[in-house]
């Protein structure tokens, strides 16, 4: 069998039961060949010859290289199409003379489409695999750069933020620019590390911290950090959760899961709506968290893609929420890291929507008690090391600020 290679060559594929030295001459050759292969791969014709005579008559290039390896036979050419172009051909010799019936012809031609259809599946096989190939090196790619452009931002942001607390610090009452200052760069800061914290968990370089975490201490982070959004726009926070609720968590990280579905709710629910979050307890180990909002809800078409990075519902033309559509394929990858789920549920645009988590309780030794915070007993020493000097400079000003008397 041969195989068009390119546009201008054709490359022997493969032989069976044929002499080495005698395909020597015919291992590559242009594919405008006058030689009976170039003829099928031109036309997509067959070829049918039958004894010698045949033989001078169709290939007079080969027939005396033929004779002397005195192998001036009968064979079959027959073309391997794919959208009605010759891709191969392949070659059926017989020993000596040979009469084609009208039967055999049949069964060969039947044989011949049988390896068509197999090499066009090869074929397409092969096109897949490097698809995909190039699609994982770009998104690693992709990923890479995600994560230079994250650490490049966060280092001048923190510069700046912590510059901003130590005014702060130093000035309780700032002035209304410091305060716009202030809250866009929190704005800013929230969404670079949430950048960050996905590009980090895509390259497997985050590792939690768990333990068994009060679950209301952890909401309580996530209130904190959700709070401004929810009470500029107004809205009822309702909490049903019943005392005592232990989960097998990294608590920052529990943290930053709820803070972000709360962000959410509050963030696709028109002002003055209402958020309910409920806490009940399952068997088998785990509490499942609902988070729900009576707000724009989320059309059937998104909800299989609602966790994939940069996706988002529909947004106001001015885009005064903000984001980049990473905070839920964030809550996803960490859910994932804690062998946890998440599913989302909305009856459909204006309906609200409804995110269920199911979390791992820790195990009952694991439970018999959480740690608890003890006070040093000797003055702490503080070394701060940093690659951005402003950065290492406005911490060490935050340090001495909160140890001064």
């Amino acid at each position: 069998m041969w195989m068009a290679t390119t546009d201008t060559t054709v490359t022997l594929a493969g032989s069976h039961n044929i002499p080495a030295d005698y395909l020597e001459l015919w291992r590559a050759f242009p594919i405008d060949t006058p030689l009976p292969i170039g003829r099928v791969f031109a036309n997509c014709e067959e070829l049918w010859v039958e004894n010698e005579s045949d033989y001078a008559r169709e290939a007079p290039q080969a027939i005396e290289h033929a004779r002397r390896a005195n192998r001036a036979w009968a064979f079959a050419v027959l073309p391997l199409q794919s959208k009605g172009k010759a891709i191969a051909a392949i070659v059926f010799s017989y020993q000596g003379e040979h009469r084609f019936t009208a039967d055999e012809k049949t069964f060969v031609r039947a044989l011949a489409r049988s390896c068509e259809q197999a090499l066009d599946r090869a074929r397409l096989f092969q096109m897949e695999a490097e698809a995909r190939k190039a699609a994982e090196a770009a998104a690693a790619q992709k990923d890479e750069f995600l994560a230079m452009l994250g650490h490049e931002l966060r280092n001048p942001l923190f510069a700046i933020s912590t510059a901003m607390q130590v005014i702060q610090l130093r000035e309780p009452f700032l002035n209304r620019e410091l305060t716009v200052v202030d809250r866009q760069v929190a704005h800013l800061t929230h969404i670079v590390t949430g950048l960050v914290d996905v590009t980090r968990l895509t390259q497997g370089s985050i590792t939690l911290r768990r333990e068994p975490v009060d679950f209301a201490e952890s909401l309580a982070s996530a209130i904190d950090i959700a709070r401004p959004l929810i009470e500029g726009r107004q809205h009822e926070l309702v909490l049903r959760v019943p005392k005592n609720i232990v989960l097998d968590a990294d608590r920052h990280r529990l943290a930053q899961v709820l803070a972000n579905l709360l962000t959410n709710a509050a963030k696709y629910t028109a002002s003055g709506g209402r958020i309910e979050l409920s806490v009940d307890e399952l068997d088998g180990g785990r509490v499942q968290i609902s988070v729900r909002d009576n707000g724009r809800g989320i059309q059937a078409s998104l909800l299989p893609h609602l966790f994939k990075p940069l996706v988002q519902g529909q947004r106001p033309l001015d885009r005064s929420d903000g984001g980049l559509g990473i905070g839920l394929t964030l809550v996803k990858l960490l859910v994932d890291l804690h062998g946890a789920t998440i599913e989302v549920a909305s009856d459909g645009v204006d309906m609200g929507s409804t995110f269920t988590l199911r979390w791992p309780r820790p195990s009952r030794h694991e439970h018999a008690g959480l740690p608890m915070e003890q006070e040093p007993q000797t003055p702490l020493r503080v070394l701060i090391t940093d690659d951005n000097e402003d950065a290492a400079n406005m911490l060490s000003e935050i340090v001495r600020a909160c140890v001064r008397p």
